[in-house]
């Protein structure tokens, strides 16, 4: 009996170190510092690709588009944690906690059905660690070994956010001057809430679940909820559907090559400014997709921060696989026209930096936004850092003195006809510009852009009264662009010489001087300062009679009639389109009917409109766009085949015109337009000028830009529309 209950002890004793023995719990993945990545393999594959291969999967992949649309999603797949336990299952329940910290200080603690977890909206590069617990109903537990993973650093961060898609953290992003911008300060997103549905009367409902609003309240601490949305759409919000707790800044925004209009000047210096105030962080800024407005906001940030082209594309163009394609063409519309601004071989961020300057943005507003975004210690270019200098030591400069102004060369023109009168077109050969004209102090001039107005492309020249003259010999020089300016190899300009000056815009922050007595030029390159220029114009075909408007461009008007190439507007377009597009001008005798006529090759013609101001510019159409010399004000005209007709004032679609007729005929390989527009109704005062563009939406996707002149897609640029010339003899 003794040796029966000793047994019976040992047997126990056996089976409670047995169960023991079984009740063991270790950490599977990640362990050992691995690397862990929040993204799928296909985000993962996109994230990867080169500038050049993203345009190139757009343009000839179109299945690998639809396919990488269906197996990304804007939401990341997270981090999952895995752990094997081994023991009394039905009697324990799982624990999970993961930190920044080896301590697991301040631990975020979750307690999982399963031996696995996933994780979110961890910072990219940065290490965590983490680790799993078997409790026992008992009270009792195991642990697993605390573990370590770094999040994979590929800079495309999307954060879970449940129901609200195409959430991305700005940050994160190799940068300027070897910076990586940092995380968690700048967000993107679709609307938070859904647009009006009554047309404007109340905001439409929120988005978001409740773990949407705790995830973006407390883990992502949002402060402000920026929403570009115009007041239609939000139905004149004026709190955020997070609470009251966030500052709520409805702005009201244009995109795209909208953004280099003056009216996107100001709309993108107010925006700009939100992001040079600390206390507004952390941002989320947001339209109704998160594509359009949001896309070309999002571009002009991470310019701003010298983020690479590769990833301000692939920023941009995830859109597509979130919510509706977004191609790269789309992207060369505010990415290609920034090009323009400063030395060709600058630096992307620098022609930010510079066309943030021109629309009003201060250097240390600039300064202040890389401050927060990459840390202090960058600093803004030497020819801003220049300029900005010069500007503030010429605050209390004496004014330039008589003798001296600098213009624009508009043109050599000498006479037209317009509306019932001549008109001497010498008068408006220079057209002012918007420069800041001191004196040196020594019977000089100095020159200087406003950096508050985008300057015309047109070449330089100086009108000049030799009478208020006094010296007999000038150095025209740049330092800015260290250059020493001549003529006929002579550095020294007589007040006859400085009229044949002709030069076109080196820079958008050009420093120009005129000096009577030489100045300390050592090193710098003298450059010709007399550049043969003869500016675009349009030469008006006579119309002896107005040509029936019927499309199909059979009169003997048209037979005769000059047709111009319509060039594309980006050069992206030139590799995917060979189509032939041209237009041709007239006027009738008193040139107060303007007659155009178009013939466009398109052989997937995509119409979008019937009636008078629908979007036409959405499909295949043509744009015409109106004004006078020297007049800040111009008419938009947009038509499609079918003849339907959108007309505004600059981008105000409100506005009528009156008696303006176009009729359009589809053809065998694309379409032809006649269009005549009275021109009485502008009230115009001087000669006419004009652009012609339009759009050809190739493949469904991608529309083709083309106009008449180069314009960078910039179809609303004053400084793209022309004289229109109908010979007086």
């Amino acid at each position: 009996m003794w040796f029966s209950r000793r047994f019976l002890l040992m047997l126990g004793a056996l089976t409670v170190l047995t169960a023991a023995a079984e009740n063991t719990i270790k950490a599977v993945y990640p362990v050992n510092g691995q690397r862990a990545t929040m993204l799928t393999s296909a985000q993962k594959f996109y994230a990867l690709q080169t500038e050049e291969q993203i345009r190139r999967i757009f343009l000839e992949e179109k299945d690998l588009v639809d396919s990488l649309a269906k197996e990304t999603g804007g939401q990341p797949q997270g981090i999952t944690l895995r752990w094997r336990f081994s023991g009394d299952r039905p009697n324990i329940h799982y624990e999970v906690r993961y930190a920044d910290n080896p301590e697991l200080k301040g631990a975020v603690t979750a307690q999982p059905p399963h031996s696995a977890y996933a994780i979110y909206n961890l910072e990219l590069g940065k290490t965590y660690y983490w680790q799993a617990s078997a409790c026992h109903n008992n009270g009792s537990r195991v642990d697993t070994e605390i573990a370590s993973f770094v999040v994979d650093p590929l800079p495309l961060r999307l954060l879970n956010v449940p129901n609200v898609n195409n959430f991305r953290d700005l940050g994160g992003k190799p940068a300027m001057a070897g910076r990586t911008s940092r995380q968690g300060l700048i967000y993107r997103s679709t609307g938070l809430n859904n647009n009006s549905g009554d047309g404007g009367k109340t905001p439409g409902k929120a988005r978001f679940t409740d773990e949407g609003r705790r995830i973006m309240l407390e883990d992502l601490k949002l402060k402000t909820e920026l929403d570009l949305r115009s007041h239609g759409e939000t139905a004149g919000m004026t709190s955020s559907p997070l609470g009251d707790s966030i500052n709520y800044i409805n702005i009201s925004s244009t995109c795209y090559s909208g953004l280099y209009t003056s009216d996107g000047n100001t709309n993108y210096a107010k925006l700009f400014r939100i992001f040079c105030d600390k206390n507004n962080y952390p941002i989320n800024f947001h339209c109704i997709a998160g594509a359009d407005r949001t896309g070309t906001l999002g571009f002009l940030l991470g310019a701003t921060l010298g983020y690479s082209v590769k990833d301000l594309l692939v920023d941009y163009t995830y859109t597509s696989f979130c919510v509706a394609l977004r191609p790269p063409a789309y992207f060369d519309q505010f990415y290609k026209p920034l090009l323009a601004y400063g030395k060709p071989d600058a630096p992307l961020h620098v022609k930010a930096e510079i066309f943030l300057f021109q629309i009003g943005i201060q250097p240390e507003e600039i300064q202040a936004f890389r401050d927060i975004m990459l840390g202090p210690g960058t600093s803004l270019s030497p020819e801003l850092q220049q300029y900005a200098s010069l500007i503030k030591s010429l605050k209390d400069a004496p004014a330039a003195g008589q003798g001296l102004r600098l213009c624009g060369l508009r043109n050599r023109l000498t006479s037209t006809r317009f509306c019932g009168k001549n008109h001497d077109l010498t008068r408006y050969q220079m057209m002012p510009l918007d420069f800041l004209a001191t004196s040196d102090g020594n019977g000089g001039f100095r020159f200087l852009s406003r950096p508050s107005n985008a300057t015309s492309y047109a070449p330089l020249t100086f009108d000049v009264d030799v009478a208020n003259l006094t010296a007999s010999g000038y150095w025209v020089t740049s330092p800015s662009e260290k250059a020493i300016y001549t003529h006929d190899g002579n550095a020294i300009w007589t007040p006859q010489d400085l009229k044949s000056f002709c030069l076109p815009l080196p820079s958008p922050l050009l420093i120009l001087q005129v000096s009577a007595q030489e100045q300390d030029t050592t090193g710098w390159q003298k450059v010709n300062g007399v550049t043969p220029f003869e500016a675009p114009y349009l030469q008006a075909t006579p119309a002896a009679h107005p040509p029936v408007l019927d499309g199909n461009l059979d009169e003997p008007l048209w037979k005769t009639a000059i047709f111009h190439p319509l060039v594309h507007a980006n050069d992206s377009d030139d590799a995917i389109d060979h189509a032939t597009r041209a237009a041709a001008v007239a006027m009738d005798s008193d040139a107060t009917i303007l007659y155009i006529a178009a013939k466009l090759e398109d052989r997937t013609l995509q119409l979008v409109g019937t009636k008078l101001d629908d979007p036409v510019w959405n499909g295949d159409s043509l744009e015409l766009f109106l004004s006078s010399i020297d007049s800040d004000v111009y008419y938009q005209f947009v038509v499609n085949a079918d003849g339907a007709i959108y007309d505004g004032q600059g981008e105000d679609g409100k506005w009528n015109s009156e008696q303006v007729v176009a009729r359009g005929r589809r053809t065998e390989d694309g379409w032809t337009v006649e269009i005549a527009i009275p021109l009485a109704q502008f009230n115009f005062q001087t000669p006419l000028e004009l652009n012609i563009a339009g759009s050809d939406y190739h493949n469904n996707d991608n529309p083709i830009l083309f106009n008449l002149w180069p314009t960078q897609a910039r179809f609303h640029r004053r400084s793209a529309m022309h004289p229109v010339v109908l010979d007086t003899k």
